[in-house]
C-alpha cells in the first residue's frame, strides 16, 4: 500500500518541482504548514532515535553483550521482546554465523536509516523556509544537526533501549496519518497539480489506503499503551 503513497508523492515532486515540505509551505495556511512540518521534524527525530538505538544494539551484540541462553527462551516459550533475544534465538536454528550476520545487518541498517532520517530532518527544515535541501545551506544542515542531536539527547535519558524503540514508533504512528492526508490533499488539488491532479478514482483509492494506515496505527497505539 505504501508503494502507492510513495508513487503519489513522487508525482507531486515531478509535477511541481517541490518536495512535500516545500509544497506544504507554499500552498497551505502558515499555521497549518508549520504545525504539520514541526510534527514531521519530530518524526524524523524519532526515526533517528530508533535507528541509532538499533545500531548501538548491533554493536553490543558484536562486542559480546551478555545474553540469556537461547534454550531458556525455547523452554519457556517466551515472546521476543528485545532485539538481543532475536539474535540469540537464531543461533540454535542457523548457527552462530547467522546470529553474527543478524547483528552486522542490523548495524548497517541502522547506519543507512539514520542517514536517511537526518536528510529528512534537513529537507523538512529547508522546506519550512521554502528552500530546496542543500547540506551547505544554513537551514538544511541545522535541520540535520537538530535531528541527530535531539535524538542522542533523548537516548541519554533512556533506561530501556527496547522501550525507546517502542516509543519512537508511537511518535511515528501518530504523525504518519497527518503526512499522508496532507499529501493526498495537495496531489488532489488542481491549484497545486493543475491537470495532473489526482482523478476521483485515484483520490478515493489513496484515501482508502490512508484510512487503513490510520486504523492500523490506532490499533498499534492501543496495543502499546494498554
Amino acid at each position: 500500500m505504501l508503494v502507492f503513497l510513495q508513487h503519489n508523492v513522487a508525482h507531486l515532486g515531478i509535477v511541481t518541482g517541490l518536495c512535500l515540505a516545500e509544497a506544504a509551505t507554499t500552498y497551505l495556511p502558515l499555521f497549518l504548514s508549520r504545525f504539520l512540518l514541526l510534527t514531521a521534524v519530530a518524526a524524523s527525530i524519532a526515526t533517528a532515535l530508533a535507528e541509532i538505538l538499533g545500531g548501538a544494539l548491533a554493536v553490543s551484540m558484536l562486542t559480546g553483550m551478555p545474553v540469556i541462553p537461547a534454550a531458556l527462551f525455547f523452554s519457556t516459550r517466551s515472546d521476543v521482546t528485545e532485539i538481543a533475544q532475536a539474535q540469540i534465538m537464531l543461533e540454535p536454528m542457523l548457527g552462530k554465523g547467522a546470529a553474527l550476520l543478524f547483528a552486522v545487518a542490523l548495524l548497517f541498517a541502522g547506519v543507512a536509516s539514520t542517514t536517511t532520517a537526518g536528510m529528512a530532518g534537513g529537507t523538512i527544515c529547508a522546506g519550512i523556509f521554502g528552500e530546496v535541501y542543500n547540506i551547505k545551506d544554513y537551514h538544511s544542515w541545522h535541520g540535520v544537526a537538530l535531528t541527530y542531536v535531539l535524538a542522542v539527547v533523548v537516548i541519554c535519558f533512556m533506561t530501556d533501549p527496547f522501550k525507546g524503540l517502542v516509543y519512537s514508533q508511537i511518535v511515528l504512528s501518530v504523525q504518519l496519518p497527518l503526512t499522508v492526508f496532507t499529501q493526498i490533499y495537495l496531489t488532489s488539488s488542481p491549484k497545486v497539480m493543475g491537470v495532473y491532479a489526482n482523478t476521483k478514482l485515484q483520490r478515493t483509492g489513496l484515501s482508502l489506503i490512508a484510512l487503513i494506515v490510520t486504523i492500523l496505527n490506532i490499533f498499534l497505539l492501543i496495543d502499546v499503551l494498554s
